[in-house]
């Protein structure tokens, strides 16, 4: 037995064991309170000490992500003001922006690239934030990423009169890490593919001269992911599909 003031090594495991507990169960409270939007709790949480980055045990989202995937602004504004990473990543390699693309939260996408978030950030399988948000067809959310992109708010490709952005988006897709599995690989190779033969049929058309020239003032731009679309002579009004 441990002399009377003196804490015995097993007392000192189980405290340790138990502050480790308290610790862990705070920053799920952390996450919890960050989905629901709650930001009094939230702000409780930060200015105790939780740490704001810590990830989700099987996820590894933070408290940001969850915040964005409901879309709550006030949230996650308490959490960057805290110092909360913009750029963290959980296990499949989302940023806060890509999981907002993901449920469609347009405001919570505004916000973040307000605050400075990467719009052309990969995940683990080179997909971006407006790759997933057309994915889930989640219109809103695509036309805000869209927007910002011809603004000028990402280091994507200039409007080039060439395919050269989309054989570097294709050439980009080589490197990127192996998932845990091979299905999502052969799905990107698969869609690298797919891209690169309509380049080659487009080129052939060009080659031959199938295809009509633009009206007058139309251009067209190829986004991040080498895909086309089209800007009215006005320089507003956008389309996915080629005009007559």
């Amino acid at each position: 037995r441990a002399p009377k003031g003196v804490q015995g090594h097993g007392e000192g495991a189980g405290h340790a064991q138990l502050d480790l507990l308290m610790s862990k169960k705070k920053e799920t409270d952390m996450r919890k309170a960050a989905l629901d939007g709650d930001v009094t709790a939230l702000s409780s949480f930060v200015a105790s000490g939780v740490n704001i980055e810590a990830p989700h045990p099987k996820d590894g989202q933070t408290a940001l992500m969850f915040a964005s995937a409901n879309g709550h602004t006030d949230a996650m504004e308490v959490l960057l003001k805290a110092g909360a990473n913009l750029e963290a990543t959980d296990k499949f390699g989302f940023t806060a922006l890509m999981v907002a693309a993901t449920t469609g939260e347009a405001e919570a996408i505004q916000f973040l690239l307000d605050s400075g978030a990467l719009i052309d950030a990969k995940d683990r399988f080179g997909n971006s934030a407006l790759k997933k948000a057309r994915e889930q067809k989640n219109v809103e959310a695509a036309k805000v990423l869209e927007d910002r992109m011809r603004k000028g708010g990402a280091p994507t490709q200039a409007a080039p009169a060439t395919a050269a952005p989309a054989a570097a988006a294709i050439a980009q897709s080589s490197k990127r890490p192996a998932p845990d599995d091979g299905k999502d690989e052969n799905e990107s190779s698969k869609k690298g593919k797919a891209v690169q033969e309509d380049e080659d049929e487009d080129e052939e058309d060009e080659e031959e001269g199938e295809e009509a020239p633009l009206p007058p003032g139309w251009r067209m731009i190829l986004d991040d992911e080498g895909d086309p679309y089209y800007v009215h002579p006005d320089g507003v009004t956008t389309q996915w599909e080629r005009p007559s």
